[in-house]
C-alpha cells in the first residue's frame, strides 16, 4: 500500500465537516455521504473509501508543534509569513490517503481532499513533509487538475544554495528538489550553475513533472528534451543529460544530476 499525508493548519478551533464535504462535491465532484463505501463519521473524523483509496480527515483541537514544520516554513521563499502562520496555529486537520495504485493517482486524490479542507474560513496553510504552502497558493495550483495537469508545485519543493565566485564575481547556484522520494524516485539536483534562479527552477519543475507523470526511472547517461526560452524569449527544445550520482545537497545516497 502507498500513502500520502499532510496537515492543514487552522487559526480557529472548529471542524467544518459539512463545508469540507460541500467543497469535495463542488470543487471536484466527489460526493461523499453516509452511503459512501466504508463511510464513518464522528465528531472529529470523516473516513471513507473512494476509488479504492482509504481516506481519513481527522480534526485535532490542539496546536501542531513540529520543529521540522518550522524549518520547512523558513525555506519557502514564496510564503512570506510561513513561520508566523505555523507558530500561531491553534488546531489542525490530518489528511491521510492510502491506496494500492500509482503514486501519481494517490497524489492527485490527496490534492483534491487537501484543497477541499483548505477552502474553509479557518484554514491558513498546509504542511507536508517537503513544504509548507499557503492555502490560496495550494488551492490555485490544485486547479490545474481540472485541465488534466499535475499540480507540480504542490508535490515537490525546489530549493537553492548560492555562493559568490570570487574569481569571476558571479553568483553560482545549485538547485535541488524535495518530494521526489514520495514517488519512489531519486531527488533532482543541478550543481554549480551560473544561470538565473528562475530558469533553474522551471527546468527542475519541468523535469520533475515528466518523471512523476510518466513514472520514469532514469539510468546513467540518459537524455531528456524539454522546451525552454532562450535569451531572446524564443521557446526552443533543449536537451539535458540525466545521471544518477552521489547526492550533494539532498539527504540521500544518490540523486539525479541534470547537466
Amino acid at each position: 500500500m502507498k500513502a500520502f499525508g499532510g496537515f492543514v493548519l487552522l487559526d480557529m478551533s472548529t471542524f467544518e465537516k459539512n463545508e469540507i464535504l460541500f467543497n469535495l462535491r463542488n470543487m471536484w465532484k466527489i460526493n461523499i455521504n453516509a452511503d459512501t463505501k466504508n463511510y464513518k463519521e464522528t465528531e472529529n473524523m470523516i473516513r471513507f473509501e473512494f476509488e479504492n483509496a482509504d481516506c481519513v480527515i481527522l480534526y485535532s483541537e490542539k496546536k501542531l508543534k513540529d520543529e521540522w514544520m518550522i524549518n520547512r516554513a523558513r525555506m519557502n521563499y514564496n510564503f512570506e509569513n510561513a513561520v508566523q502562520v505555523c507558530q500561531s496555529n491553534v488546531a489542525y486537520i490530518t489528511i491521510g490517503v492510502t491506496v494500492d495504485s500509482r503514486y501519481v493517482d494517490l497524489a492527485i486524490l490527496f490534492n483534491k481532499i487537501a484543497s477541499a479542507c483548505l477552502n474553509t474560513n479557518n484554514a491558513r496553510a498546509i504542511y507536508c513533509s517537503h513544504n509548507v504552502i499557503e492555502k490560496s497558493e495550494y488551492i490555485r495550483e490544485s486547479y490545474y487538475l481540472k485541465n488534466n495537469y499535475l499540480p507540480i508545485e504542490n508535490l515537490i519543493y525546489i530549493g537553492f544554495i548560492q555562493r559568490k565566485d570570487e574569481v569571476n564575481h558571479k553568483i553560482i547556484t545549485s538547485a535541488y528538489s524535495l518530494g521526489m522520494k514520495f514517488f519512489d524516485k531519486c531527488e533532482l539536483e543541478i550543481v554549480e550553475s551560473s544561470e538565473d534562479i528562475e530558469k533553474l527552477r522551471n527546468r527542475m519543475l519541468n523535469i520533475a513533472y515528466y518523471i512523476i507523470d510518466n513514472d520514469i526511472l532514469f539510468t546513467d547517461e540518459e537524455t531528456i528534451t524539454i522546451s525552454e526560452k532562450d535569451e531572446n524569449g524564443n521557446v526552443i527544445p533543449t536537451k539535458y543529460t540525466i545521471n544518477q550520482e552521489k547526492a550533494v545537497n539532498v539527504n540521500s545516497t544518490y540523486s539525479l544530476k541534470i547537466k
